[in-house]
């Protein structure tokens, strides 16, 4: 490789990488803006339904919380780092059971498939968490 063809593959490196770091990164705006507590009922095959509740810490950490209706059991509860890219998704980073997908709006979070794609069922409408307020 001669040093014109190097120098221009290094070039186009850094440029490629930095176009992809910016796409990645969101502003802080955004990661401020996701910040909070959301809450819902989602479905469960085999229970009336799980409270679902999810603080977005603006460190980018989150606790997870699910509690299992009508079942006598401890809240399950999850913590780890949570990202949410320029398009608004917001990805968990979760340890053991990979990762799991939202999508923000701006007035609530709806979870995806794994695919990042809106979950598409006659109960879809129980995947969207909205976000507590100090009245709820």
């Amino acid at each position: 490789m001669s040093i014109k063809s190097f120098i221009l593959f290094s070039i186009l490196t850094v440029a490629v990488l930095s176009c992809n770091e910016s796409q990645i990164k969101p502003d802080e705006s955004l990661v401020e803006a996701v910040s909070g507590i959301w809450q819902g009922m989602i479905p469960c095959a085999d229970c009336p339904g799980i409270e679902y509740k999810l603080e977005l810490k603006s460190d980018q950490t989150y606790v997870e919380q699910s509690i299992y209706m009508g079942e006598d059991t401890e809240p399950f509860v999850k913590k780890d780092r949570w990202e949410i890219s320029k398009d608004s998704i917001i990805t968990l980073t979760k340890e053991r059971s990979g990762m799991k997908y939202f999508k923000f709006t701006g007035e609530t979070i709806r979870m995806l498939d794994a695919q990042k794609h809106p979950i598409i069922s006659e109960l879809a409408e129980f995947y969207i968490l909205e976000r507590k307020t100090s009245n709820n």
